[in-house]
């Protein structure tokens, strides 16, 4: 640990790149998965399509938008 600390003292955008990416979109994962676990164990399987469907078609159409819009303002 004091070794991780010390190379990340010298590192900070690899810090952040780990603890803010990483492990945010780790964090953010799991939850997702629990929410439809949890749903697939109440049987509210039609909930549980609907969400995993919307939350995953979204979450590709909001990242191919980013991208775009941000090749637009970077040109």
């Amino acid at each position: 640990m004091v070794l991780s600390l010390n190379y990340f003292r010298n590192n900070p955008h690899l810090k952040k790149a780990v603890t803010t990416g990483f492990l945010g979109a780790l964090t953010t994962f799991s939850t997702f998965q629990f929410e439809l676990v949890t749903m697939l164990n109440h049987q509210a399987i039609v909930h549980l399509f609907i969400y995993a469907i919307i939350s995953y078609v979204l979450g590709i159409l909001c990242c191919y938008l980013g991208v775009k819009i941000g090749s637009w303002l970077n040109a």
